[in-house]
């Protein structure tokens, strides 16, 4: 959050004044370096978000067969009786 307020503060000075091409260089710099860590962190959150999922539809999956065989248990007992 500071980081943001700090941001906040510094645009309000370059709004105030005439910018200098080295200044805009170097916050363009800072821009593309936020874009590119904002950039890795979305794809590992969506990465991890897969894994997630692939996790669940695992655990799904193995849920579905465990009911499957507990049905067929049951259904040859009853046949057997």
């Amino acid at each position: 959050m500071k980081n943001i307020k700090k941001q906040k503060q510094k645009h309000t000075e370059l709004l105030g004044k005439n910018v200098t091409d080295t200044e805009l260089a170097q916050e363009l710099g800072s821009l593309q370096q936020q874009l590119g860590q904002l950039e890795q962190s979305v794809s590992q959150l969506s990465s991890s978000q897969q894994q997630n999922g692939q996790s669940s539809q695992g655990s799904q999956s193995s849920q579905g067969t465990n009911q499957l065989k507990q049905q067929i248990q049951q259904f040859s007992s009853h046949s057997q009786q």
